[in-house]
């Protein structure tokens, strides 16, 4: 028999769709899908709707979204690894490339040209644009790059590297400069045209990949371990305002159209389209039911004193949520019978079957659901 404190949440009753939300005062909804991206990782949205993917396998492309299907209108591939995409107020779309720096192409609404390129040495993981057309650089382990770009050529103007790996950057209208850094979480930064200045930092654990800020001034902030976060930021501090963390441990690109639809770029599940607005109670299981079986890597990880175990059902299931230890020993599991479909989660406090809290070290954690199985590893650390 299970101690009651030994869980501090068990498996979320069937019609909690978005158990987290139940904490937080905003939600999200999936809108439109578009599963043949694969590897897709830098997204952003043009002044006249159209959305720009960069896709890791097959460089560039551009996509009309009619509010619930996507249309490709272009695509062009220059060879390396495409990573992050911004567009610049005059239209141009300037690409991070993986393997050969920073690109600019000019876009007419059906075909790219590349018109700029400068390779640093470094990885380029994200670009965007400032108000004044400073581009600004994630360049990981080298950190951040400012830019100037005259049309045809592209000038270094300031550098920072504050440690860790710089993922992604954005600009708003003020001119704060927010970076996602992969190794610690979400920085912003001011910039006065020759150096950067730290103005806040948050580290929620996990991956930080892509950030964005919404019309409102929401900072919107992919993880690839711990999925899509929201933030208000104050100028001093961010909070953090709402998460989904259920299915999308390798969200890696995220953007805001002008309507406040929120586009996610993700390397299992392509891109898709949220709406994000304010929450009262819980929302219907049914709103997001996933198409495959789906078991998240846990978050945070290390972890102490909790961490989230999360799954997704495509039907009705017989679930089996098992961890172990290292040497393959039973330390605490939830069954649920017929288990309805959809998103679905259990916290774990560290604790066994009995209530002894374990000792410091790597656990795995197993689900079986009908003819699924899928296991991942974590660490507990006291």
């Amino acid at each position: 028999m299970f101690n009651h404190r030994s869980i501090l949440l068990t498996v979320i009753a069937s019609l909690l769709c978005f158990p987290l939300f139940a904490q937080l005062s905003h939600t999200f909804t999936i809108t439109a899908n578009s599963h043949n991206q694969a590897y897709a990782y830098g997204v952003t949205v043009g002044s006249d709707g159209t959305i720009f993917l960069a896709n890791f396998h097959d460089g560039l492309r551009a996509f009309s979204y009619d509010g619930s299907s996507f249309t490709n209108t272009a695509h062009i591939d220059d060879g390396g690894s495409a990573y992050g995409v911004t567009v610049g107020s005059d239209g141009t779309v300037f690409i991070a490339n993986l393997d050969d720096g920073l690109r600019a192409y000019s876009y007419d609404g059906s075909s790219f040209t590349n018109t700029a390129h400068t390779d640093s040495g470094e990885r380029a993981k994200d670009v965007t644009v400032g108000p004044d057309g400073t581009v600004f650089l994630a360049n990981e382990a080298d950190g951040l790059r400012a830019y100037s770009y005259n049309g045809s050529s592209f000038t270094n103007t300031a550098h920072i590297d504050s440690g860790g790996f710089a993922e992604d950057v954005t600009v708003v209208s003020d001119g704060t400069v927010f970076l996602a850094n992969g190794s610690d979480g979400l920085w912003a930064y001011n910039y006065d045209g020759s150096s950067f200045t730290n103005t806040a930092h948050i580290d929620d654990g996990g991956n930080a990949c892509d950030v964005t800020v919404g019309p409102d001034g929401i900072v919107f902030l992919a993880n690839s371990d711990d999925g899509l976060r929201a933030y208000s930021y104050d100028g001093s501090s961010f909070t953090n305002t709402a998460h989904i963390g259920v299915g999308f441990s390798s969200a890696l690109g995220v953007t805001v159209g002008s309507d406040g639809t929120i586009f996610l770029a993700s390397s299992s599940d392509g891109l898709s389209a949220y709406s994000y607005s304010g929450y009262v109670g819980i929302q219907d299981a049914d709103s997001n039911i996933p198409s495959t079986y789906f078991l998240s890597q846990n978050y945070p990880n290390p972890f102490n004193p909790t961490t989230h175990l999360q799954y997704g059902l495509p039907e009705t299931s017989n679930t089996k949520l098992i961890i172990f230890d290292v040497m393959g020993r039973k330390v605490n599991q939830w069954n649920k019978s017929n288990q309805q479909a959809g998103w679905h989660e259990v916290i774990w406090d560290g604790n066994d079957m009995h209530g002894n809290v374990v000792s410091t070290g790597v656990y795995i954690y197993s689900l079986k659901a009908g003819d699924f199985i899928d296991t991942k590893k974590m660490v507990f650390m006291k």
